[in-house]
């Protein structure tokens, strides 16, 4: 877990937020980020469906080293358990209708939670979850 400015503050002023695989062609993942993170990248995910969980761990690993430094927040893709084992910033739940829920009772106290939207309908079906109005 990144520690000095508070997750809720830093995801509070991010403004840019980059996704990125493994980079497995050009084995650059730990260049890439930090050039990112160098570039105003303040939140950086791992979204690599082809990684077993071991190379994801070790994936996630070299972001975290390249993030650390910028203080960018670092974000798992869908999986709460894999959130939790590495302690991440933040999760991504896909728009599948993923319980929030219930992946709050597997990662960490300050996690933050998100939810991947790709229209305005998205957005709007999400935001009483996130406000806690939600039945």
């Amino acid at each position: 877990m990144t520690a000095l400015l508070g997750l809720a503050t830093r995801l509070k002023t991010a403004r840019f937020y980059v996704v990125t695989d493994s980079r497995p062609r050009t084995d650059d993942l730990s260049s890439f980020v930090t050039a990112a993170v160098a570039g105003g990248a303040d939140i950086v995910q791992l979204s690599d469906p082809t990684l077993r969980t071991k190379a994801e761990l070790a994936a996630l690993g070299v972001l975290r080293s390249a993030a650390q430094p910028g203080q960018a927040i670092v974000a798992v893709s869908a999986d709460a358990d894999l959130a939790a084992e590495f302690g991440a910033d933040m999760l991504v739940l896909p728009d599948d209708g993923s319980s929030a829920s219930a992946a709050r009772r597997r990662v960490h106290q300050w996690a933050l939670i998100g939810r991947s939207c790709h229209t305005h309908g998205d957005v709007d079906a999400v935001l009483p979850v996130a406000r806690g109005d939600a039945p």
